[in-house]
């Protein structure tokens, strides 16, 4: 990913986290409130199918890179990214579950 688009990302979203997975880079940015309502909603539901998207519905959400049809495609080729050590890190530091530099040092 070239700094430019990182940058043009980060002036959009001030907070952002970068992760390399398998399936490339991805960039994250901070859900609204809205979005993490909604987040917990599905994880809540008492439906099988919608607790089992949770976690792919937020990504969509929050996926500044790469666009959603690239995201899509990226999931279809690596089903289980969503479960991904460092995408559920970023999501928990995004979210405030923990602190960016919790663990480390």
């Amino acid at each position: 990913m070239e700094q430019s688009k990182l940058d043009e990302i980060k002036a959009k979203y001030p907070r952002v986290r970068v992760v390399e997975t398998a399936a490339g880079t991805l960039v994250l940015r901070a859900p609204t409130r809205v979005e993490w309502r909604k987040f917990k909603t599905l994880v809540m539901s008492d439906d099988v199918n919608a607790q089992v998207s949770a976690t792919e519905t937020l990504l969509f959400d929050i996926v500044a890179h790469p666009d959603r049809t690239a995201f899509g495609a990226l999931l279809d080729q690596y089903p289980g990214l969503e479960a991904d050590k460092g995408v559920q890190q970023a999501i928990k530091e995004l979210t405030g579950q923990v602190s960016s530099d919790e663990g480390k040092g």
